[in-house]
């Protein structure tokens, strides 16, 4: 009788690049000039930009050209703006690692904003350079949960090859599609979408690397509400559908999503204050679950102060960057890695060791894979 074997993933360096960075309220003056809003769209955009929660946010396109542009000319500015930015975090992501580019077996690029064939793994081999024999693969069109699912295939990707090192780009240049349209929907996608790459090394049992911890756990559930969020190809460009009830959605349906096993932080897409608002409620009420199972809901305070840091990490994220889509959550869970090991150096006492990373996406898509700590 033979035994199976089962093999591991092991997250290595992570890798991040952010075109130049503007004041959102800087950006929003240049937006609402260039949609030309006035009386009450004007009050609501400036409503929306106050809430937001950023900050700043880095973003490639001229707004006052990009809205009458075609989409065949906002791909063109793809293929010529994205390779520098998701090299420059590809780069990144390999020297924390320790691995040289030839060492690279798998390259799987997440992005929503730019299609092409060959794409962006193409524009990879070339430019970093990776070998003639690397596999390539692009997941499309996933929208901000496309990160995590790029991890999930670069997961499976490991186990099966325990030889294997992935490259996983999530690159995101969503300022190539700011639309005319004065609905509230529209207006959102206005306020809180930036640009940028994040890159993630993945190791089979056999690569050699610095690891950060192990990939496992990796989970997906269609929350329903099929329209309350999508993102379809028009000809200016590609259309976001985002509904008023999405967080209520969220709330409703997170604490049965992560289950009973829950971890020592969780790095939450930063999808919009509401969004992470919504997360902290209903952790809130599943740590305060009365012995019947009836909820009672608690204050975020205490879900912040049980789960350490890890809320506070999105809601930082979303104010320098912004909403970057697919690879936002890349950047939350560097954030926590990095207060865990301060918090190791510091002695103090159980450090965290596990970290659910979370994101959703159209559909409504909720998906989530766990990062184990070594």
């Amino acid at each position: 009788m033979s035994l199976m074997t089962h093999h591991h993933a092991r997250l290595a360096g992570l890798g991040f690049a952010t075109p130049r960075a503007i004041a959102q309220e800087e950006l929003a003056l240049i937006q609402r000039k260039a949609l030309g809003l006035e009386g009450v769209s004007a009050e609501l955009f400036a409503r929306i930009v106050s809430a937001s929660g950023i900050d700043s946010r880095g973003v490639v396109a001229d707004v006052s050209t990009i809205l009458d542009r075609t989409t065949a000319e906002r791909m063109r500015l793809f293929a010529e703006l994205a390779p520098p930015i998701a090299v420059a975090a590809a780069c990144e992501a390999l020297a924390k690692s320790d691995i040289s580019p030839d060492a690279i077996t798998d390259v799987v690029i997440a992005t929503c904003t730019g299609l092409a064939a060959p794409g962006l793994a193409s524009d990879l081999a070339e430019r970093l350079p990776l070998s003639c024999d690397v596999r390539p693969l692009q997941l499309g069109f996933m929208g901000c949960f496309g990160g995590i699912a790029a991890l999930r295939t670069a997961r499976a990707l490991a186990c099966a090859d325990p030889s294997a090192v992935v490259l996983v780009v999530a690159i995101e240049l969503c300022s190539l599609h700011f639309r005319r349209g004065t609905a509230p929907d529209a207006l959102v996608s206005f306020a809180i979408f930036g640009d940028g790459a994040s890159a993630a090394i993945v190791l089979g049992d056999d690569a050699r690397g610095r690891a950060i911890g192990s990939l496992v756990a990796p989970r997906t559930r269609n929350l329903g509400g099929r329209e309350l969020m999508g993102w379809n190809v028009e000809d200016d460009g590609f259309r976001m559908t985002l509904g008023r009830a999405v967080p209520e959605e969220i709330e409703r349906c997170v604490p049965d999503f992560l289950g009973p096993g829950r971890p020592s932080a969780i790095a939450l897409h930063p999808g919009g204050v509401a969004i992470i608002d919504a997360v902290g409620r209903a952790l809130g009420a599943a740590i305060g679950a009365a012995p019947s199972g009836e909820r009672t809901a608690l204050p975020a305070a205490n879900f912040t102060n049980e789960l350490g840091l890890d809320l506070a990490e999105s809601r930082r994220i979303l104010r320098t960057t912004g909403n970057t889509s697919s690879g936002a959550v890349f950047r939350v869970a560097n954030q926590v890695v990095s207060r865990n090991r301060e918090r190791v150096r510091g002695e103090t006492p159980s450090p965290q060791r596990s970290i659910d990373l979370v994101a959703f996406g159209p559909g409504l898509i909720a998906d989530a894979i766990r990062l184990e700590g070594d």
